[in-house]
């Protein structure tokens, strides 16, 4: 399931708009989200249920946990503010930003990343639907594109996730990987400019040298213009 839904999108939703036809039982699909790798979860049919909806503070659903219970006694007022650039690796945000969802640093590039792909003031629907035909766990590649085009095409669909949406082609693979790879080909091809007879300058040093710290802050800001299109709003 996992590698049907990262890769051939069009199957899945060849097969997704059969069974939205034929109206079975809920079809529970899984993502390639990063936030799932140490969890099992089986894909297949499953009994029609309502869905519990939970909250950040309260992840049960249960108003009387520990949990809950400590949010509502120590209110915090900053817990719901968007994401805004750190000047320190110090700063609360910046902490929670590589402790929670292991990232970092928090620049204005990863600022934007994150106020679109987990965003902190983002609320859970308060009426959610006693039954949905769709329920896919993570906002990977697949389970943005099963949510989105079930949706699209009159099924009733919801997401689940704890993570950064986008998964890992949005924020560790696709995305980033292409950019680096940009980058290494740029200098490569700087190395080889003589065999071309092309010369850079007056000085008769043709070495290269790459900086690999502006070398992340490219892909951190390429990354941060995709991410709308895999971010809570956009999806």
């Amino acid at each position: 399931a996992r590698h049907l839904l990262t890769y051939c999108p069009s199957q899945v939703m060849r097969l997704l708009s059969s069974f939205v036809r034929a109206r079975p039982l809920p079809l529970f699909l899984l993502s390639s989200s990063p936030s799932h790798s140490s969890h099992r979860y089986s894909a297949g049919f499953f009994y029609p249920f309502p869905l519990q909806m939970s909250s950040a503070a309260d992840p049960s659903g249960d108003p009387q946990s520990p949990a809950a219970k400590k949010a509502k006694a120590c209110p915090d007022p900053d817990a719901s503010a968007p994401w805004a650039a750190a000047t320190s690796s110090t700063d609360p945000q910046a902490i929670e930003a590589r402790k929670s969802l292991n990232l970092w640093p928090l620049d204005d590039a990863n600022t934007i990343l994150l106020n679109e792909v987990a965003p902190r003031n983002y609320v859970n629907p308060s009426d959610p639907l006693p039954l949905y035909d769709l329920v896919a766990i993570g906002a990977g590649a697949g389970g943005l594109v099963s949510a989105k085009q079930s949706a699209r095409r009159g099924a009733k669909s919801a997401m689940i996730s704890d993570h950064l949406a986008g998964g890992d082609c949005l924020n560790v693979g696709c995305v980033p990987s292409k950019a680096l790879i940009k980058c290494a080909r740029a200098a490569s091809g700087a190395r080889k400019l003589s065999e071309f007879g092309v010369s850079v300058g007056n000085s008769a040093d043709q070495s290269v040298t790459v900086d690999f710290g502006k070398v992340m802050q490219r892909m951190r800001g390429i990354r941060a213009i995709i991410a709308p299109a895999d971010g809570h709003d956009g999806t």
